[in-house]
């Protein structure tokens, strides 16, 4: 059986090339043939490529794999396995689970590369983010701040901005927020980064929806939506969507927004994404409570707090 499956690989190395779409079957069939060494070559990239497409259920399952191939003796250079500790948080947060994303982080130690840790605090950030602490979330930023404009125009530079955007958001601090999305916005443009531009620009049309600017908020959900669409990323397209929804609702077109909320809900669930399905369960209730069907609504919120409080997302 193990020499069958290291021969499936060999395979399907021969066929698919050095960085394939197979990058993560080939590594997991290494895996099972006892060659944890080699399986992590395959399955690392495997993770960037998922996180890239926003597939996190899959990048969890190979968060598994790589664990798993750790444990059978393969070692990381100090560099993979930064970018591995990274890219393993980001999945989790993704997911809507900070207190496993934190476990990740938590073995990112003070010596390690400046790149890496300073990307560590600004996911730490995230994390308080998320969590509903705000002020925090600034906090970390901004004592990060002359560090990261040093570094430029750089991936850094852009998720710096966008942290700091949100975190001016939760706090009412519109005016700020809106100036740090638009600077991320240059620093994606700049690097010619499309889904970069597209995370950004759903942010800053969150932020138009809650000043009322319905207009500029749906041209930008609408560009979001377009570039998540043709690089095949459903999960944030998806969350995109949500935001045109939610147009629909404040508008009152209450039944549009509540189909959008439904295939969100459908969404999320198929893709494991438990902050989106319990925030969108929520907004599917103040649909359904506003319409007159209170024990729907009370149907959808019930399960939105059981989801939220499962997470620890304070702010759902």
């Amino acid at each position: 059986m193990l020499r069958r499956r290291r021969q499936l690989a060999k395979v399907l190395i021969e066929l698919q090339g050095d960085l394939p779409e197979r990058a993560g079957s080939i590594g997991r069939l290494l895996l099972e043939a006892g060659q944890a060494i080699q399986a992590v070559d395959y399955l690392l990239p495997a993770l960037e490529r998922r996180l890239r497409q926003g597939r996190y259920v899959e990048g969890k399952e190979l968060v598994e794999s790589i664990d798993r191939a750790i444990s059978d003796d393969a070692v990381l250079s100090q560099d993979d396995q930064g970018i591995y500790l990274l890219s393993a948080a980001r999945v989790f947060i993704s997911l809507g689970k900070p207190e496993v994303s934190e476990k990740f982080l938590l073995q990112i130690e003070a010596g390690s590369e400046d790149e890496i840790y300073l990307q560590k605090q600004i996911l730490q950030s995230e994390i308080c983010d998320r969590k509903g602490y705000a002020e925090d979330s600034i906090e970390i930023l901004e004592n990060l701040r002359e560090t990261v404009e040093r570094s430029g125009t750089s991936q850094i530079a852009q998720n710096f901005q966008n942290q700091l955007g949100s975190g001016f958001s939760k706090l009412g601090r519109f005016d700020e927020a809106v100036q740090e999305y638009l600077k991320g916005i240059r620093i994606a443009e700049e690097m010619d980064d499309e889904l970069g531009q597209a995370g950004l620009l759903n942010n800053l049309g969150n932020i138009r929806l809650r000043l009322r600017e319905f207009d500029a908020a749906r041209e930008n959900f609408s560009r979001s939506v377009e570039i998540f669409n043709r690089w095949g990323h459903l999960d944030r397209e998806t969350i995109t969507r949500v935001g045109l929804a939610s147009i629909d609702f404040y508008q009152g077109h209450l039944e549009e927004a509540g189909i959008i909320y439904r295939g969100a809900i459908e969404t999320f669930r198929l893709i494991q994404n438990r902050m989106g399905l319990g925030r969108n369960y929520r907004n599917l209730g103040e649909v359904e409570r506003l319409l007159g069907r209170f024990d729907v609504a009370a149907d959808c919120y019930q399960r939105s707090i059981e989801v939220r409080h499962a997470i620890g997302d304070r702010m759902g």
